[in-house]
């Protein structure tokens, strides 16, 4: 899977919702995911682990699949 790719698309669905990549990061007041994590990952620099793309998805209310579902419309962008 290409890092920058789903790092872009993670990014894009983020502002969609208008999140903060703090908010992104938090269940609550508890903070889940560190937010360098975060930015290394939506700028491809890192794969994410299972666990993390999962709680992103839930963050995002969308399902795991269509997170990781990178389509060709997606790649001419």
């Amino acid at each position: 899977m290409n890092l920058h790719l789903l790092g872009g698309r993670i990014k894009k669905l983020r502002l969609e919702k208008k999140m903060t990549q703090e908010a992104l990061c938090q269940r609550g007041n508890q903070k889940v995911i560190c937010i360098k994590t975060l930015q290394r990952i939506e700028c491809g620099k890192v794969a994410a682990r299972i666990t993390t793309l999962s709680f992103i998805a839930k963050q995002l209310d969308i399902s795991l699949e269509e997170l990781i579902h990178i389509n060709s419309q997606d790649v001419l962008k």
